[in-house]
């Protein structure tokens, strides 16, 4: 099943309809996974605007839901924030900053 969240609120309203009838309907038609994909452009209406308390507040109700919901149904939640893809090939992606394949971050070639 596939829900298509295009707000924060939408996201929090789905999560507990699942909640309500994973809890009534026993444990075969409980999902095994929950995926929330880019979770930042649900938040960032709210926490980029004047509302910035509200969004914190937000964030944290999400996360806790999220973690409640995996816990009591025993399900994997999977969110990311933001994928950068490339535009030399559909299937490559760029790896988040950090230590590259030398192990060394940062550093150039050779000694100097």
């Amino acid at each position: 099943m596939v829900v298509a969240c295009h707000s924060i609120y939408a996201l929090l309203a789905s999560l507990d309809e699942l909640a309500v009838q994973a809890n009534s309907s026993g444990s075969g038609s409980r999902p095994s996974l929950i995926i929330v994909d880019s979770i930042s452009a649900l938040l960032s209406p709210v926490v980029g605007s004047m509302q910035h308390h509200q969004g914190n507040v937000l964030v944290a109700e999400t996360g806790r839901l999220l973690r409640h919901i995996a816990d009591s149904l025993q399900l994997a939640v999977l969110v990311t924030n933001h994928v950068v893809g490339s535009s030399y090939s559909a299937f490559s992606s760029k790896g988040a900053p950090g230590r590259d394949s030398a192990g060394v971050a940062g550093q150039q070639g050779g000694a100097g």
